[in-house]
């Protein structure tokens, strides 16, 4: 195995786990609201946090991820890239419902 096949199967290995955090970010995120319909604060407040390290699981493998073409987030975090500005124009409708 030459260096390219390992860093292939290392990213898709890295890629993999990040899919499977942003599921399971989502499936804590549906368990909170339905704590919440229970009335149950405390379970509401465990889901969300074990939501959020999921989430925070998701987005370093997927900047561990050494191509950067194959990453699942194209975008840098610098606030005045054009093509960041692009993304948060193109969300803003859904942004918008969301806060409604």
């Amino acid at each position: 195995m030459d260096m390219n096949e390992i860093d292939a199967k290392e990213d898709g290995a890295l890629i993999f786990v990040s899919i499977v955090g942003i599921v399971l970010f989502i499936a804590l995120l549906m368990k909170a609201f339905e704590k919440h319909k229970e009335r149950d604060n405390e379970g509401m407040l465990t889901a969300l946090f074990f939501a959020f390290l999921a989430l925070l699981i998701a987005i370093m493998m997927n900047f561990a991820v050494q191509d950067p073409s194959k990453r699942l987030i194209k975008f840098t975090l610098d606030f005045n890239s054009n093509e960041f500005k692009e993304a948060i124009a193109c969300y803003l409708g859904y942004i918008k419902i969301a806060v409604i």
